[in-house]
């Protein structure tokens, strides 16, 4: 498969951020700050004390559709993989969301169904936003931590017992069974602007609204595969692994 030019690490940050601007929230999330000058991607690893090697793939991730290395992002710990699921989901909640639900806030229509009408979007955005939040703290509290007590405790064969305990009382499929796509859900919450509200008065903030949508669907689409492809698959190895360890 052909891939548009993917970023290397000696690329320099300024010039990726001036070919690809979505970028910079997942910069964000490796907590690099902006002012780093001339830097390429392998100074500012090390600058940050960021795994570079992780670090590329997932940048080329968010910057190429098409670019999606599943053995290789296996290869990296399920710690490093889930401390950037969760900056995902801190950007998702404490940034993202509020600032389209600031947006919302701003639409007005001349019309007597004004009321109505921001009271149906904002009732829809806010269960939306009420689900995200179950949603991640589901994984926070759960899954995220069942993930990592897997890789990092049942590799030492004293503690096989403790790990098959665990895994009756839960298990990494119970997550792919149930995992909600709450990106999907944002199909309609899109539509509901572009296809059944009437035209509000201020049009701008209504596009302002939708461009932030679908930037979030993709982010989130990203965010999902990570999730599905990389993570579920390499806890489910590991439990194959630990259960044929054990005899029952």
């Amino acid at each position: 498969m052909k891939y548009s030019k993917l970023i290397k690490l000696n690329d320099s940050l300024s010039e990726i951020i001036h070919s690809n601007f979505e970028l910079l929230t997942v910069f964000q999330r490796f907590g690099i700050k902006l002012g780093f000058g001339d830097k390429n991607i392998s100074e500012i690893c090390e600058f940050y004390n960021i795994n570079h090697n992780f670090f590329i793939e997932i940048i080329n991730i968010f910057h190429d559709k098409e670019y999606f290395p599943d053995k290789k992002l296996q290869s990296f710990s399920i710690k490093l993989i889930v401390d950037f699921l969760k900056n995902s989901h801190v950007f998702y909640n404490d940034e993202k969301i509020p600032f389209i639900e600031s947006l919302i806030d701003e639409l007005y229509w001349n019309t007597d169904d004004h009321d109505r009408n921001l009271s149906i979007l904002k009732k829809f955005f806010y269960e939306y936003k009420t689900e995200v939040k179950a949603h991640t703290l589901h994984e926070e509290e759960t899954v995220y931590p069942y993930a990592v007590y897997i890789e990092e405790n049942c590799k030492y064969k004293d503690k096989l017992d403790d790990c098959y305990k665990k895994m009756k009382v839960y298990s990494i499929t119970d997550y792919a069974k149930d995992h909600d796509d709450i990106e999907e859900k944002l199909t309609d919450l899109k539509n509901i602007i572009i296809k059944y509200l009437p035209p509000p008065q201020n049009q701008k903030t209504a596009i302002k609204i939708l461009f932030q949508l679908f930037l979030l669907e993709k982010d989130l689409n990203n965010h999902a595969r990570i999730e599905e492809k990389i993570l579920v698959p390499k806890i489910m190895e590991m439990e194959m692994f630990l259960k044929s360890k054990i005899k029952l």
